[in-house]
């Protein structure tokens, strides 16, 4: 088609739909101004090529428009049908009460809810979430848990309401806040989805009967007696019993308080305290060294009786700054500046350090280490003929109680020359061991302590001539139970030829008293697990992960074994295999100290 006949063609077509043609010329300019290019010339329309579309492409365009209508109809359902949904606000829910709390007082909440739409509410649900430190007394409806957090209200008609009181005690600290967060779950009979209603309420415990204050050194020399007294005082005429707790940092050990302490604890019953509303607690501990933190804490625990819960209603803690002493003195034994244990039979490595770290001379150094063991009939378990002390220092020996003997030993400038002048900057080591006694030549039965307490201290003259002391580090060594493991093979072909190895577990103990005992190991290859015999506990075999589980609840101590065996079949022997059965670990926990103990028996290889 000819570009003359071109624009003739659309010129007809365009007088068939305009009702007053425009003029000729005017048609012309328009048309040619449409197909024109940039340089002014008019494309040939015969060039001009016309593809159909992908079918693919016009199903994906149908689809699109099809989602674009249901979204509008949706948009249009919501905008004009507003009775098919869920009105929220027609739901009013609300929690009441003290905003302004005491410790241990009896505080009610009420929890209101009320249905003010036209449509009925069903599956209603109300649940609580308390603050920490409340604890629940009673509610005006009963709870459906044990837990008494929920509440079922079920079906809730329109224009009604209702309500739920809860009492209860706050327990905390002062100025502590405490948060309740109750929600209610419903479902609207115009609805199908479940709704929710959150409502909370913050209160703030501005009222405390009871106060922890703190006093003590702050300042104090590593090694030095440190003091630190704990005042509690109460404004209430309740007189249930509370709990005393001190938090020490790790590099600090409590040697004496008043009154005493257990685990660091002690309870304080107002019926029995020299005054009625106020408890005092001294005590007295050295730092062994200046590794931080430094502070120790006092903290007040409240028992809610009915459920044997503690509450924190008071802390305090002090920090001291530890002081740089003009002599360095401590003492390691096997190894440990801390508190440590050992066994019947064990060797005591002790090792004491001192070093005068002044500008001037230190003179006539004396230095003492004292163990205060557990005695039978005045006879201490160390084995002090057994001691090794090149220097040999002096050692005297002093019953203390019925039940403890202390063991003193002393070195001076007539044992140790360095002692007599000590250089700044200079260092004088002094090493010595000291064996326990074994089970068999002590009777470990009759001990009624389970500690040993180990004291070192030297005395000196500064450079002024002026007389001086320095403590050394406490260390206190829990006497553990001599538990031993002993693991045994036999090795013999069976009739199929194949390996047959014969194990038997052996555990020995004749100290204390041990519980919740474990002994466990995996066979690796292709084997077979035969069981045998367990004079003690149970014995058992997990072929999934193909281990061999010893349990004992409790074992006694005697002269008796305590012994499980069972065979193990080598079915195939690979030659890349080394190991049959993994390194026994045993678990076990001393009766009478609670301390963790933990052994490694031998694994069995295969030649």
């Amino acid at each position: 088609m000819s570009d003359k006949n071109t624009k003739r063609f659309v010129k007809k077509q365009l007088e068939t739909i305009i009702v007053s043609p425009p003029d000729e010329n005017d048609i012309d300019t328009c048309l040619t101004n449409i197909y024109q290019d940039h340089e002014g010339r008019i494309p040939n329309m015969k060039e001009i090529s016309i593809k159909k579309s992908s079918p693919f492409v016009r199903i994906l365009s149908f689809v699109f428009g099809l989602v674009v209508v249901c979204a509008l109809l949706a948009w249009a359902g919501f905008l004009y049908f507003p009775g098919q949904t869920a009105n929220e606000n027609g739901l009013v829910f609300d929690i009441r009460g003290s905003r302004d709390v005491a410790v241990g007082v009896t505080t009610t909440y009420t929890l209101s809810y009320a249905n003010t739409s036209d449509a009925h509410i069903k599956n209603a649900t109300l649940s609580v979430h308390y603050p920490e430190g409340f604890v629940f007394i009673t509610s005006s409806v009963p709870s459906n848990n044990s837990g008494h957090t929920e509440w079922k209200i079920n079906s809730l008609k329109s224009s009604s309401e209702g309500s739920l009181i809860i009492t209860g005690k706050y327990y905390g600290q002062y100025n502590e806040q405490k948060t309740w967060r109750t929600f209610f779950n419903y479902t609207p009979d115009n609805f199908n989805s479940e709704l929710q209603k959150i409502t909370t309420l913050t209160a703030v415990i501005n009222d405390n009967p009871y106060k922890l204050e703190l006093t003590g050194s702050d300042g104090v020399a590593v090694g030095s007696d440190a003091f630190y007294t704990f005042s509690v005082s109460k404004t209430t005429d309740n007189k249930q019993p509370i709990q005393l707790s001190i938090v020490p940092p790790g590099n600090f050990i409590i040697t004496s308080s008043t009154p005493a302490l257990k685990n660091n604890k002690v309870t304080i019953d107002w019926g029995s305290t020299t005054s009625p509303d106020n408890f005092r607690l001294i005590i007295k501990g050295k730092f062994k060294n200046a590794d931080t933190p430094n502070m120790i804490k006092g903290v007040l625990y409240l028992p809610f009786a009915d459920t044997n819960q503690l509450f924190t209603i008071a802390t305090a803690g002090i920090t001291s700054q530890l002081l740089k002493s003009d002599l360095e003195f401590g003492t390691t034994i096997n190894g440990t500046q801390n508190d440590t244990e050992a066994k019947p039979g064990e060797t005591l490595a002790v090792t004491i350090h001192l070093k005068n770290s002044s500008p001037e001379e230190m003179k006539n150094a004396a230095v003492t280490i004292s163990f205060d063991a557990p005695s039978v009939k005045r006879q201490s378990l160390l084995n002090w003929s057994g001691l090794e002390d090149k220097y040999d220092g002096s050692v005297v020996g002093e019953q203390l109680t019925d039940t403890v003997r202390r063991g003193q030993i002393t070195w001076n400038s007539k044992k140790i020359s360095d002692l007599a002048k000590i250089k700044p900057g200079s260092e004088v080591l002094i090493n010595v061991k000291l064996p326990l006694k074994t089970t068999t030549g002590f009777d470990y039965s009759a001990i009624k302590e389970t500690v040993i307490k180990v004291n070192s201290s030297v005395d000196y003259l500064d450079a002024k001539g002026i007389s001086k002391s320095t403590a050394g580090n406490p260390i206190i060594i829990t006497l553990e139970t001599d538990l031993a493991f002993i693991g045994r093979d036999t090795l013999t072909i069976n009739g199929q030829g194949k390996e047959e190895h014969a194990v038997s577990w052996i555990l020995t103990n004749t100290f204390h008293p041990l519980k919740n005992i474990t002994a466990t190991a995996v066979a690796y290859g292709d084997t077979t697990f035969l069981s045998g015999e367990t004079t003690d506990g149970t014995s058992g075999y997990d072929p999934r992960d193909k281990k061999i589980i010893w349990t004992i609840d409790e074992l006694q101590p005697g002269d008796n074994q305590s012994k499980n065996t069972f065979t193990l079949v080598l079915n195939t022997k690979n030659p890349t295999q080394n190991t049959l059965l993994s390194k026994v670990t045993i678990e076990a926990e001393d009766a009478i100290t609670g301390q963790k103990i933990s052994l490694i028996g031998k694994e069995i290889t295969l030649k």
